[in-house]
């Protein structure tokens, strides 16, 4: 018999029926049966909670046979890290959520104080919370301002600066400033210093400085990155770093060159250097200068300003011909730029590079839009696949904004192919060349032995391919091959895009480009057309089959007036 058979039991035989039949209960009986009543609901209370304890303990014991139970707790502590390290500004707090799966690892989660470093400024009892969790460990700060409301830097955090290692900021208000100016002088974990000023709109602009007294004393300081800030250029935390990125300083922040040289002296294990559009305009020394800097263990560089400090720079620094190089130069109207081709041919194509391995460029792309040349240069050549290329960042990176009017650019442009070294190139990528002629096209490109594989985007810039394809080469007539008569000798596959058939390049011309080499006895043995101009069906593909091997049409072709695209094959059109 159970406990509470037992009880209702003994009450009824307590309470039992009485020798005397009375119409309504005493007050004595009537209190005698709220308590027995009372007392029988405590009792199944009891028992309830009495069973959900034993099936939470046969569930525990369930769960503890389950592999991941039996983790050790260091190794699912850094399991969840994993998960924390994800950036919380992006993701919110889902990763929290893994604390409340059972009270083990809710238990896990809140004495390992690795996962509670990374404070977030989103709210006094919220960063106050996490530094009670962190327990004293080093910690990381990251902090959005998008109004002035938001923008705090909590007093308790400040007087915790010496467990500081990272500090990553992004602020779109003018009280950035104070709050900067607040920070300790020493700050001896701190790793990296991250700080951007967000630009709201074009006209709206923010800008910071950095004080000679706050963080002057961060020996462990190896990352620095400021956008839109700046900071004393004679001052101690630029002797150990690693990675410097500044772009867009205050202008009277901006360094001359000498000064740029000078710093660099100081940062002989610098890995990575950005450094965007942060030069003095007013600078004269940079001709004059005779400093020498050796970054011998430099990876990336990267480099935007006016051509001639790009120049200045490039012929005082000695890097490894290994390095990822990008530029970024502003070209004075009319200039030839004849010196930067010249230095890149020499200290990171040519001879003076250091390093043991030399860039060979097997891959190139080479664009024109709104008067900005660009080359991007590879050492990789993924044949038939330069989408598949482009998702690697290219070895090297050349960008010349206001290159100038067509004359201009054009001279640029011999200077700049001439400089890089492309007796190896396979694979080749063209956008809008119409700024050069056909005969510049062919002379610069088209005599190069290896060229196996052409993109070639653009209306005019096909027509202007196909007569270079088929344009005969008058210094070699005495030469009996007519492999070598032609241009692009080697090119076995072309993908057009962006071909507009019927007005800048007619079928007939694609046809008869195809004809003329196979006669010259170098006929294609792949053709791509891509996202076509109209006046293209599968009659004309016909033709083209009897030509070349293999021909492959993505059937999808574009109306250049109303700006849809339509698929033959879904019979569906969008919006190109």
């Amino acid at each position: 018999m159970s406990l509470m058979e037992q009880n209702a039991g003994d009450t009824f035989q307590t309470i039992g029926p009485s020798n005397e039949v009375s119409d309504s209960p005493s007050d004595d009986a009537r209190l005698l049966i709220d308590q027995e009543i009372a007392r029988l609901e405590d009792a199944i209370r009891q028992e309830i909670a009495r069973l959900e304890d034993a099936i939470r303990a046969l569930k525990f014991r369930r769960n503890k046979l389950s592999p991941i139970s039996c983790l050790p707790p260091e190794l699912l502590s850094r399991i969840f890290s994993f998960i924390e390290n994800q950036d919380p500004i992006l993701n919110g707090y889902e990763w929290i959520q893994f604390s409340q799966v059972s009270s083990h690892w809710r238990l896990v989660a809140l004495n390992s104080p690795t996962l509670w470093t990374n404070i977030p400024l989103a709210g006094p009892l919220r960063v106050e919370e996490m530094l009670r969790r962190s327990k004293m460990a080093n910690l990381t700060v990251k902090g959005t301002f998008r109004n002035r409301h938001n923008n705090f830097f909590p007093r308790k955090l400040l007087g915790l600066m010496h467990h500081v290692e990272e500090i990553d900021i992004a602020s779109a208000t003018w009280p950035m400033q104070y709050w900067i100016s607040e920070l300790p002088q020493e700050a001896p974990q701190l790793h990296t210093l991250r700080i951007r000023c967000i630009r709201l709109s074009s006209d709206y602009h923010i800008s910071f400085v950095i004080p000679d007294n706050v963080l002057s004393e961060t020996p462990q300081l190896r990352r620095l990155e400021l956008e839109g800030g700046g900071f004393d250029w004679d001052s101690r935390v630029l002797s150990g770093l690693t990675h410097l990125t500044l772009r867009n300083a205050p202008i009277d922040t901006r360094p001359s060159t000498t000064q740029f040289l000078n710093a660099l002296q100081r940062m002989p294990a610098l890995k990575y250097l950005d450094y965007d559009d942060s030069f003095s305009h007013t600078s004269s020394d940079a001709t004059s200068s005779t400093i020498s800097v050796d970054l011998v263990h430099l990876q990336f560089l990267r480099l935007s300003s006016r051509e001639s400090h790009v120049s200045n720079i490039l012929q005082r620094v000695t890097f490894p011909s290994s390095i990822q190089l990008k530029l970024s130069c502003k070209v004075v109207e009319g200039a030839e730029l004849s010196v930067l081709p010249s230095l890149l041919s020499r200290k990171y194509f040519g001879v003076e590079a250091s390093g043991e391995n030399c860039f060979c460029v097997r891959s190139l792309a080479i664009s024109y839009c709104e008067r900005s040349l660009k080359f991007e240069a590879w050492a990789e050549g993924t044949e038939g696949n330069f989408s598949q290329l482009r998702q690697a960042r290219p070895r090297f990176e050349l960008t010349l904004l206001r290159a100038g009017k067509k004359p201009s650019a054009r001279n640029i442009y011999q200077h700049v192919c001439g400089a890089i070294p492309l007796h190896l190139l396979s694979m080749l990528h063209l956008e809008t060349h119409d700024f050069i002629s056909v005969e510049t096209l062919a002379t610069t490109l088209g005599e190069l032995p290896q060229v196996r594989w052409m993109h070639v985007s653009g209306p005019t810039t096909t027509r202007h391919i196909l007569e270079a394809l088929s344009l005969e080469r008058l210094e070699h007539q005495e030469i009996l091959s007519a492999y070598h008569q032609v241009f692009f000798p080697a090119l076995q596959a072309l993908l057009l895009e962006g071909v507009e058939f019927g007005h800048a390049t007619s079928f007939n011309q694609l046809q008869d480009c195809l004809i003329d080499r196979c006669e010259r006895q170098v006929a294609l043995q792949s053709l791509i057309l891509k996202r076509c101009f109209s006046d293209l069906d599968e009659r004309k593909l016909d033709l083209l089959r009897e030509i070349v091997v293999d021909v492959i049409w993505d059937g999808v072709y574009q109306s250049p007036k109303l700006g849809w695209s339509v698929c033959l094959d879904s019979g569906r059109a969008t919006r190109a």
